[in-house]
């Protein structure tokens, strides 16, 4: 892979990209505030199925096609997921903030969450 392309760029690689796609396996509601919904991918990792949101999902990436990756280079991801036309919410309108109305809060990075969701057949005899 070529390691100078940015990541953006990067993640747009037909390789990349093919597998995105296909790890994307839709939006569900965040656990510490139901009324969030998240992102959340399938993939494989030593014989297991993991699933997870895209922090986690981003480190998997890195991982596996051999690109240092941080957790907060998920933004890149939510990004290219939005231009391919995925939305998590429906977007509104929205109208200027009044001049007596409270700051906007800082964004909070997730942390990385993922969970086993199966074992291979190999790894389930071995319990």
């Amino acid at each position: 892979m070529d390691k100078q392309l940015g990541l953006y760029n990067w993640l747009r690689q037909d390789e990349i990209l093919g597998y995105i796609i296909n790890a994307h396996a839709g939006v569900e509601p965040a656990p510490t505030n139901p009324a969030v919904m998240r992102r959340v991918f399938l993939w494989e990792d030593s014989g297991e199925i993991k699933m997870g949101n895209t922090e986690a999902f981003i480190l998997h990436l890195g991982s596996r096609f051999e690109r240092e990756v941080k957790t907060h280079d998920a933004s890149d991801l939510h990004k290219l997921l939005r231009d391919l036309g995925e939305s998590i919410t429906p977007h509104q309108r929205h109208s200027r903030p009044k001049a007596d109305s409270p700051a906007c809060g800082r964004f909070k990075q997730p942390e990385p969450d993922e969970w086993v969701v199966s074992r291979s057949k190999s790894e389930t005899q071995k319990d």
